[in-house]
């Protein structure tokens, strides 16, 4: 029984989210090849990413100690188990916020636009399409935005534990200036782990948001950032299921 309401429970939000791109879309096109309503725009893509995991039963419990969703900009790095991460990460930034995602989401009906005007595609399988990312999230950083990047590259099957990070984000970070703030999706995977396709429950989906990290201006500057990134988007999950198997 279980099983069976799982897979309605995600029949039912793909529907919901479906719905409201389709409904949205022809107003999110015009804004997308319209620069100056991006601001709009953002509003309009966090307030639908919102509703659809309201009314789909997910409930946001956000922690947020050091107040850094209101911080100009930043460039926010969190560990990634499920789709909940993405949409969960494109609504609760209250700055204008650019995604940094695999290529493979800009050949997505409706929501691969976002990717060809605005997000960041990544082509993990050459060096080229990477750089070219990078130039790219450089360039929207000299332009004011924020960033939300999974610097693990991949989702970890093995959750809670995480997958090593990469180090993009963090040399972004020390080569721009813009402080890091780690977010740490505590229980997304339990909801609905990426590589569950239809196997996904409503719930209370926490998420802590850490004080911002700054980058240093030692020659190991990026390896200390990345490492104490790591470690405290890591602390919450060890908190919150010391006796998971994964950390064996």
């Amino acid at each position: 029984m279980k099983r069976i309401a799982g897979v309605f429970w995600v029949l039912w939000f793909y529907f919901l989210f479906g719905l409201c791109v389709t409904l949205l879309f022809p107003l999110l096109y015009i804004l997308l090849r319209t620069p100056r309503w991006h601001p709009l725009l953002y509003r309009i893509r966090r307030t639908g990413c919102r509703f659809a995991l309201r009314a789909s039963g997910i409930r946001l419990q956000i922690e947020d100690p050091g107040d850094s969703l209101h911080l100009p900009q930043v460039i926010y790095v969190g560990n990634h188990t499920s789709l909940l991460d993405v949409i969960a990460g494109l609504a609760i930034p209250k700055q204008p916020v650019h995604f940094m995602g695999k290529s493979e989401l800009a050949r997505m009906p409706l929501v691969g636009v976002f990717f060809r005007y605005m997000d960041i595609p990544v082509v993990r399988s050459n060096r080229v399409g990477s750089r070219y990312a990078y130039i790219r999230a450089g360039q929207d950083l000299r332009g004011g935005k924020s960033l939300f990047i999974m610097p693990e590259g991949t989702t970890s099957i093995h959750a809670p534990r995480m997958l090593n990070f990469k180090k993009g984000a963090f040399k972004l970070a020390a080569e721009h200036g813009v402080a890091v703030v780690p977010v740490t999706f505590v229980n997304m995977w339990e909801l609905w782990h990426y590589d569950r396709h239809f196997k996904g429950k409503p719930g209370k989906a926490r998420i802590v948001v850490h004080p911002p990290l700054y980058p240093g201006n030692s020659t190991d500057a990026i390896e200390r950032l990345m490492a104490k990134a790591n470690e405290t988007v890591e602390r919450p999950l060890k908190m919150a299921y010391p006796m998971h198997e994964s950390w064996n």
